[in-house]
C-alpha cells in the first residue's frame, strides 16, 4: 500500500492561489523538419497537431513552447505558445522540461515508422 499515490488536484495553499490547478509540462521545440515530427512522435503528440506550423502566417516560427496539460478528469491536452510566454496568474505554472534531445535511435525509429506507413506494411 505504501506505493499507491493518490491524486490531489491541488494542495490547500494552491487552491487559494490558482483557479486552474491542472498539472502541465513545457518543452522548447524546434520547427526544423523532420526534427519536429520526431519530437511529436517521441512525446506522443498527434502529428496533425503541428498542421498550424506550415500555414502561411506561421512559416517563419523557429522555436516554440509545447505544453502538455493533464486535467483532473485524466485527459491530456496539447497546446503551444511563444518561447517567452508567461503562465497566467490564475493557472498553476508549467514545469519546464528543457529542450527535447533527439538521438540517432529516435531518428531511426521514426524513419522506420514512416517507411511502414509509406509501403502500407
Amino acid at each position: 500500500m505504501k506505493y499507491i499515490k493518490t491524486f490531489d488536484a491541488c494542495t490547500d495553499e494552491e487552491k487559494l492561489i490558482y483557479d486552474d490547478c491542472s498539472d502541465s509540462w513545457c518543452w522548447k521545440v524546434t520547427t526544423k523538419y523532420p526534427d519536429i515530427l520526431i519530437i511529436f512522435d517521441k512525446l506522443g503528440v498527434d502529428k496533425d497537431f503541428g498542421d498550424w506550423l506550415w500555414s502561411e502566417d506561421n512559416r517563419l516560427i523557429k522555436d516554440f513552447s509545447l505544453i502538455k496539460t493533464k486535467y483532473e478528469t485524466g485527459s491530456v491536452g496539447w497546446s503551444y505558445a511563444g518561447v517567452d510566454f508567461e503562465t497566467p496568474s490564475y493557472r498553476k505554472p508549467s514545469v519546464y522540461m528543457g529542450e527535447v534531445e533527439i538521438t540517432e535511435e529516435d531518428r531511426e525509429k521514426w524513419k522506420m515508422k514512416e517507411d511502414v506507413k509509406k509501403y502500407n506494411i
